[in-house]
């Protein structure tokens, strides 16, 4: 009968370690994908505004409630589209808390197991790792960032709504209170989110 091979524990603990660094590091990666890629599609649609004839003097009236409906409809996927960049940034922020819980549990075995000499040796432990939700962290500043121009494209979408079912009298406090009203409800799911989480 063949010996069993011996098992180096300190082997598997670092490579384990290793991986969850990977995991953390792709989490923050993906975190600017993410946002970097709504930023790009809302750029790319007001550039597209500006290259219609939106402004044209000569365009009759149907012709421009047309084109204000289909501005309504794209404002408001992008509405969509922003409010499910947040909710991946929120799930980015938890799998970064995990990674961080993960590591922590590394930690606190090797404490544990050489008498405690390598505890000074660690800023982070689960007693004192950062929360989840920090509202001055780099992570919050990209959902404010996403929850903010999100909120200002609702308003638009509410706006071209009005223009195209020829409201000529647009309630501009009305539309200035839905984008702000978006605005709060995304950053609340956001930390909701993430303070469900603690590392």
């Amino acid at each position: 009968m063949p010996a069993k091979p011996k098992l180096c524990a300190d082997e598997i603990l670092k490579a384990e370690f290793e991986y969850i660094v990977a995991t953390a590091t792709q989490a923050n990666e993906d975190r600017s994908k993410v946002a970097s890629f709504y930023f790009v599609s809302v750029g790319s649609l007001i550039a597209a505004i500006f290259s219609t004839q939106l402004f044209d003097p000569d365009q009759n009236g149907e012709t421009l409630q047309t084109i204000y409906l289909a501005f309504f409809v794209l404002f408001s996927f992008l509405t969509i589209l922003g409010y499910l960049t947040i909710a991946q940034l929120a799930r980015l922020r938890t799998a970064w808390m995990d990674s961080v819980k993960a590591m922590n549990k590394i930690k606190e075995y090797y404490i544990q197991n050489t008498g405690e000499f390598l505890q000074p040796a660690f800023l982070w432990t689960n007693d004192y790792a950062p929360r989840g939700y920090q509202p001055g962290s780099v992570a919050n500043y990209l959902a404010y960032q996403v929850a903010l121009l999100s909120g200002l494209i609702f308003a638009a979408s509410i706006f071209f709504f009005q223009l195209g079912i020829e409201k000529t009298n647009c309630l501009w406090l009305f539309t200035i209170s839905l984008g702000i009203f978006m605005f709060i409800l995304q950053l609340y799911y956001y930390k909701k989110i993430v303070s469900k989480k603690k590392a």
